[in-house]
């Protein structure tokens, strides 16, 4: 478990995206923030680690960069936004065990230098919930991709 997430650190800071097998488990993490729905800070292997939650699309809680800073903007915000922010905090925050786990399909970081990966709190996938419950919706996700299948699921458990 150590061992994946000393080599995410190691290839995040060398800038690689192709993370080797042994990357591709589950690593324990501790939570320092949640940001959004879709967004939150973990401490990996003693740093400070900004993560995108793969696959889905949760409202936007109304933030923006200024300056190189974060800075609130009410016109940003998007509706169901603090409903699906309370979701994730309270899934993370109730959690004995917070696990990241990168995909191979979907490795390294996104545009904003956030990393991706699937969030599991206490062996439950973040994502699945926040799709199941409706605080989300599936983006870019594709069939060689980890968790498609759960995905879809509970995607078409709210449609019914």
């Amino acid at each position: 478990m150590r061992i994946g997430a000393l080599l995410l650190g190691a290839l995040a800071a060398i800038g690689l995206q192709i993370l080797p097998a042994a990357a591709q488990e589950r690593f324990e993490v501790s939570l320092i923030r949640t940001i959004d729905g879709d967004t939150a800070r973990f401490r990996v292997d003693g740093v400070d680690t900004r993560v995108r939650f793969l696959a889905v699309d949760a409202p936007e809680m109304g933030f923006r960069r200024s300056g190189g800073r974060i800075v609130q903007d009410p016109a940003a915000y998007e509706a169901g936004a603090t409903e699906a922010t309370r979701f994730v905090d309270r899934m993370l925050r109730n959690a004995q065990v917070i696990e990241l786990e990168i995909d191979p399909a979907r490795p390294g970081e996104d545009r904003f230098g956030r990393l991706r990966a699937w969030v599991w709190a206490d062996g439950v996938l973040v994502q699945e919930g926040l799709v199941r419950h409706g605080h989300a919706e599936i983006i870019l996700l594709n069939r060689r991709m980890l968790h498609h299948d759960r995905l879809r699921a509970a995607e078409s458990g709210v449609r019914n």
